[in-house]
């Protein structure tokens, strides 16, 4: 859903990018942090256990809903304030 969410105009209450600027943040900085947050997590998990940090991971994956709703009511117009949250979705 977050394609959709990217893509469709402002005026739906939606973020409007260009299709090249979807493939830029979801494709290119998406990826990204993809790999980055897979490989801190699996060092975290190798370093206390999975019982330790097994609560915050699930605040990480579940911190990106609230990410996208405060973009849905702030509806940010910079690739940048865009970017840095749906960064975040993957990464967690």
């Amino acid at each position: 859903m977050v394609a959709p969410f990217l893509l469709d105009p402002q005026i739906k209450e939606r973020l409007g990018l260009s299709t090249s600027e979807v493939e830029i943040v979801y494709g290119t900085v998406g990826a990204i942090a993809l790999m980055l947050g897979g490989l801190l997590g699996g060092w975290v998990i190798s370093r206390n256990g999975l019982k330790h940090w097994l609560w915050i991971m699930v605040f990480a994956m579940h911190l990106p809903d609230a990410i996208f709703i405060w973009l849905s009511e702030a509806m940010p117009e910079s690739l940048w304030l865009i970017n840095a949250p749906v960064a975040l979705e993957p990464f967690g």
